[in-house]
């Protein structure tokens, strides 16, 4: 009985011995489905590189207060752009559209409202946050108070709203937008000061400037991104 125990041991060590050991690194990519592809938007597997090239031809304007795209999809193709990149795109311009019509509807509530302006940023992404000082200037005024520079976040597509103070001077708010996820989520930031409210967005994560009616008076700041996850945009008023 020893012997046959034995021999069954001698077997298993063989066995293993020889046969070759698997980590996972040694593991092709293909081997592996790519889970995180299917989670997130179809923003986040465009190119970088094509993205911005797309960007900087300035192929996105607004008509109508609608973001739009200026060629077809054969065009881009023609163009050597793919049909994801492009198909990306018009997704989430789609529902950045949906986003700037519920601001106008929500603007247009208010009778001061005279006009609202809607333009876009035709910029290239930053991959990098660039971060904004974060010096405060609080006003007070009767019962209202409001601060030259802040932070907005929110943690999916809904729009959030502070409200800020100009000082003297101040010709712009210069935010920079940043998605928690993804790489051509669009940004988009309001301002309304005196009843003229400005709409401002981009693609991809960057800056955008807003300019201001006027200095010395309070004004509110909105921002919302396409990013289901939310994003940040971190603000101030500027004399440029």
């Amino acid at each position: 009985m020893k012997s046959y125990y034995f021999l069954i041991y001698c077997a298993v060590i063989s066995f293993i011995s020889c046969s070759e050991i698997i980590s996972i690194d040694d593991i092709p990519d293909s081997t592996f489905e790519k889970s995180e592809l299917t989670t997130k938007s179809i923003a986040d597997k465009i190119s970088e590189r094509e993205l911005n090239t797309f960007l900087n031809n300035e192929f996105i304007t607004v008509s109508s207060d609608t973001l739009k795209i200026t060629i077809g999809i054969d065009e881009a193709r023609n163009l050597g752009y793919s049909t994801e990149i492009y198909k990306a795109i018009e997704t989430e311009l789609i529902k950045a559209n949906m986003i700037i019509t519920q601001m106008i509807k929500d603007f247009r509530k208010n009778p001061s409202v005279n006009n609202v302006i809607v333009s876009f940023e035709h910029d290239s992404i930053n991959t990098g946050f660039l971060t904004i000082p974060p010096i405060k200037m609080k006003y007070e005024g009767g019962s209202s108070t409001g601060n030259s520079n802040g932070w907005i976040n929110t943690s999916g597509s809904e729009t959030a709203t502070q409200q800020g103070w100009a000082p003297y001077g101040s010709k712009n708010v210069s935010c920079q937008c940043f998605a928690n996820v993804a790489l051509g989520a669009v940004h988009i930031v309001s301002v309304d000061a005196l009843g003229d409210p400005i709409i401002k967005s981009r693609v991809g994560n960057g800056s955008l400037k807003v300019p201001l009616d006027a200095s010395n008076i309070f004004f509110h700041i909105s921002y919302a991104t396409t990013d289901s996850n939310g994003g940040k945009c971190s603000w101030r008023c500027v004399k440029y």
